[in-house]
């Protein structure tokens, strides 16, 4: 199980799906709370993931999130978005 929080908050009628590598992983449970300052929790079922480090990315309505570390030179992925799976 993996457990991410995400701000701006997402809504109960927006379509979210957890990307990783170029698996999609479908989301499991969604808690925004009445705040709207808060960030929502979302909880996605991992299921026969390969060790290794993968890159991790939130797609939400059809958009993704961007894992690059834009500070970086030369550019690299986020350390932040990148998830390693242990056997």
């Amino acid at each position: 199980m993996l457990t991410l929080t995400c701000w701006p908050q997402i809504r109960p009628e927006q379509q979210v799906v957890l990307l990783m590598g170029d698996r999609g992983i479908a989301l499991q449970d969604l808690s925004s709370p009445t705040d709207l300052t808060a960030p929502s929790t979302l909880t996605f079922q991992l299921k026969d993931m390969q060790p290794g480090l993968y890159v991790v990315r939130l797609r939400v309505d059809g958009v993704d999130s961007i894992p690059i570390d834009f500070a970086s030179t030369p550019l690299q992925f986020a350390e932040n978005q990148t998830l390693r799976v242990t056997g």
